[in-house]
């Protein structure tokens, strides 16, 4: 018995895409479930279905996620969950638009920008003994492919 509910019947189709087609681990296919099922809920409450779904629809989802303190690096899958859904629709000509184009992933804060020396100090540091900076060379080995088998030699450097 196939279910009434227009948005189960498209989740359960591209999930099982996920399985058969891309082969994702039950692990993946859970967490695009999950996502999925999330903005699902969230499109019920104004009363729209997944098909009928619109950009604005999109970035207010991403947006109630971030307000409610939803990790960057979570929304940002959650939009890929979404992108990857929206361009199966697509493709299999359930919509004629993607309500995802382009909508931009949350921005990652900057790491703190490296400390920089000049070469002199960056010299003193690397030959301080108890400097953290310490340069360790590995030693390796060469082999010289150019020669012939009787004429190959091993270099060693260090």
């Amino acid at each position: 018995m196939q279910s009434a509910d227009p948005n189960l019947r498209l989740l359960e189709s591209f999930l099982d895409y996920l399985k058969v087609e891309k082969g994702l681990a039950a692990l993946s296919v859970s967490a695009y479930h999950s996502d999925l099922e999330q903005y699902s809920q969230f499109l019920l409450k104004r009363k729209r279905a997944l098909r009928g779904a619109r950009r604005q629809d999109v970035r207010d989802f991403l947006n109630s996620l971030l307000s409610n303190g939803v990790d960057g690096r979570s929304v940002a899958r959650k939009l890929s969950a979404l992108r990857h859904f929206y361009k199966y629709l697509l493709l299999d000509r359930y919509i004629t638009t993607d309500p995802t184009l382009n909508i931009d992933a949350p921005q990652r804060p900057s790491a703190r920008a490296p400390v920089t020396f000049a070469c002199d100090k960056a010299e003193n540091r690397l030959q301080t003994p108890q400097s953290p900076f310490r340069l360790r060379v590995p030693s390796f080995r060469i082999a010289d492919h150019s020669r012939t088998n009787d004429e190959k030699r091993v270099y060693r450097y260090r």
